[in-house]
């Protein structure tokens, strides 16, 4: 999601997640950097508010810390 605008940027979460549930995949990585924490935060507030969602946390330190949103569905 780097480097998208934030519109784009939800755009692009949201067919991501689409495919992802579609598959049955359980957990998948949203890459938004850390920068200024504006994707970030945007993006974590719309995957609290989407019921597939279980829960979502940073990735470990060794595979990007607080620039990766880990995101694990019911």
């Amino acid at each position: 999601m780097r480097g998208h605008r934030a519109e784009e940027a939800l755009d692009i979460v949201d067919k991501y997640l689409d495919e992802a549930k579609l598959l049955s995949i359980k957990e998948v990585s949203i890459l938004h950097g850390k920068g200024n924490g504006i994707l970030r935060k945007l993006i974590r507030e719309k995957l609290s508010h989407m019921r597939e969602v279980e829960h979502f946390c940073d990735a470990s330190l060794e595979t990007g810390g607080t620039g990766i949103t880990r995101v694990y569905f019911r």
